[in-house]
């Protein structure tokens, strides 16, 4: 493939384009920023009371954090 290709827009760049002002909507909702908690939560959480204690914003200690996650989201250092 030359680089010639890459540049020529496919049916995929050309509904992405057409989407993009719905997608921007999207990004800011509320419901977009609630399912982003719902899966940082999930993630971080070794347990359902662990799950439940994040979303409804309580602290809980890191060591009841997974650290391969809590690492990634930045909440352990190295």
């Amino acid at each position: 493939m030359s680089a010639a290709e890459h540049l020529i827009p496919d049916e995929t760049d050309r509904l992405l384009e057409a989407l993009a002002p719905v997608l921007a909507k999207y990004r800011d909702s509320k419901e977009r920023n609630e399912s982003l908690a719902l899966i940082r939560a999930v993630r971080l959480a070794r347990s359902l009371e662990v799950c439940e204690a994040l979303l409804r914003g309580e602290k809980v200690p890191l060591s009841m954090l997974d650290p391969k996650w809590a690492k990634a989201y930045g909440l352990l250092d190295g």
